[in-house]
């Protein structure tokens, strides 16, 4: 026996190529500051992405497909970037259309056939033009309900967040649309976090073209996507680690790291563009056997450039007369950079 693949071969029109440009930091998002971006497109058939009014061998703005999502921590990425989709007026939704594959809502909706319960298109055309019809729907995707299309009732979904509750409601209330809505191929996008999110999700930046068929030979589509996550960093996220230890705080209170003489840990391919300060929680407990140092900041290497620097002491045993129950504060963020040692 033996194993086989089939690729498969387009020849007659190559694929676009598309590319989405980012002003400032390509890491990490920061909900107060806009993310600046531009998106270029361009295939040897089709020509470039035009300015604004495309003339013959331009490509259209309105043709190029641009989103900007936030989604709610824990949101696996991996199904959106895979996915290989033409540009319709549903690509903007593309975040919102893998929540719903990775949640059970197709067991009972269908896009546009009734099925346990109404189609997405039943549900937009009901709700069309009524302001208040979101805020409501969301409740409903995540406390459940009932009596609105018969005597189904929808199950609560209250492990969803309220941003990705959001984004699926977005994508149902237009699932109608057969024009392409799409963010201008240039500009300034201002990150607003869902309300009650704790801000630690992740941004996804967009872009897609699918060109022009050539004769028999059909249409090819091509994506650029980028990815800012949250600028809070956890020490568990480190690709590199030695002499030190990671250890779960439990009760879901996240991680700490123990740090060992001449331990380090290191981070790939963080951007720090504009980061003019970074800020840590450290401490030093005479009672843990801890002994102070200092914490460095360098690129690329244990021995690389030195950036920014802080020392960390040992913590004052409590006062005499202190309340033996009292409880232990976290000490305030150890911050380095502008005030210890400025950033490069």
């Amino acid at each position: 026996a033996s194993n086989s693949q089939s690729v498969k071969i387009i020849a007659g029109n190559e694929p676009p190529v598309v590319a989405v440009n980012l002003t400032g930091n390509k890491s990490f998002f920061f909900p107060d500051k806009p993310i600046q971006y531009a998106v270029q497109v361009s295939d040897k058939e089709d020509g470039k992405l035009a300015g604004s009014n495309a003339t013959s061998g331009q490509i259209s703005p309105s043709r190029v497909a641009i989103s900007i999502d936030y989604t709610s921590e824990g949101f696996d990425y991996a199904e959106v970037i895979q996915s290989q989709r033409s540009v319709d007026a549903s690509t903007q939704f593309a975040v919102a259309q893998t929540l719903i594959g990775q949640s059970d809502c197709k067991v009972c909706h269908q896009l546009a056939s009734k099925s346990v319960g109404p189609s997405f298109h039943d549900i937009a055309n009901r709700y069309k033009g009524k302001s208040e019809a979101s805020g409501q729907l969301v409740k409903k995707v995540i406390n459940g309900g009932g009596g609105v299309w018969g005597e189904v009732v929808m199950p609560a979904h209250p492990a969803m967040s309220a941003g990705d509750a959001a984004a699926i409601v977005k994508y149902i209330l237009n699932s109608t649309e057969k024009t392409l809505s799409t963010l201008p191929t240039q500009g300034s996008y201002t990150l607003k976090i869902p309300e009650g999110d704790n801000g630690k999700g992740t941004v996804l930046v967009r872009a897609a073209y699918t060109d022009r068929p050539v004769k028999t030979i059909p249409s090819q589509t091509s994506e650029s996507q980028l990815i800012l996550r949250n600028p809070e960093v956890s020490p568990a996220d480190a690709e590199v680690t030695k002499g030190v230890d990671i250890k779960a705080r439990g009760m879901g209170a996240g991680v700490s790291l123990v740090a060992f003489s001449k331990g380090y840990i290191g981070y790939k391919k963080l951007d720090l563009t504009d980061i003019k300060q970074l800020e840590l929680i450290a401490s030093a407990q005479k009672r843990d056997g801890s002994v102070g140092g200092t914490i460095e900041i360098r690129l690329d290497s244990p021995t690389g450039d030195l950036i920014g620097q802080t020392v960390v002491e040992v913590a004052q045993p409590r006062a005499p007369g202190a309340a033996p129950t009292a409880l232990w504060v976290a000490p305030p963020p150890r911050r380095f950079g502008q005030s210890d040692h400025p950033l490069e």
